[in-house]
């Protein structure tokens, strides 16, 4: 007997059989940089592990990207946290631009700044 394999194309699956860390939701800006272009777009979840992009430029599938996430600082203020390497897991169109699902790769590191999102999000 065969064991059921899910079609993971579909608008509901969330995927979580197959991650290793949870995902928050949380909307936040991130700086990508990739084939010379640098770009601030918008992350909808993040985890130790990865995120979650909207974009309106096409990224290749398995292409390597930086991240510098904004981390936040005492009087309200921003700051770019160190960049993080990552792979581009999952490109998908949207009606307006594309989603993209990223894998870090590489050890985070408090200067990153994804613990201190995850923290604040966790807080709320």
């Amino acid at each position: 007997m065969q064991q059921e394999v899910r079609f993971i194309d579909t608008k509901n699956y969330r995927g979580d059989d197959r991650r290793n860390q949870p995902r928050y939701k949380i909307i936040v800006p991130v700086q990508i940089q990739y084939n010379e272009a640098d770009e601030v777009v918008k992350v909808t979840n993040l985890s130790h592990g990865g995120c979650h992009l909207l974009l309106d430029s096409l990224l290749n599938v398995r292409n390597s990207i930086k991240l510098s996430f904004f981390v936040g600082q005492a009087g309200g203020t921003y700051t770019l946290g160190t960049a993080i390497h990552g792979r581009v897991v999952h490109v998908h169109k949207r009606t307006h631009g594309y989603s993209a699902n990223i894998d870090f790769r590489g050890v985070l590191f408090a200067e990153h700044g994804v613990e201190d999102i995850i923290q604040s999000c966790l807080k709320k």
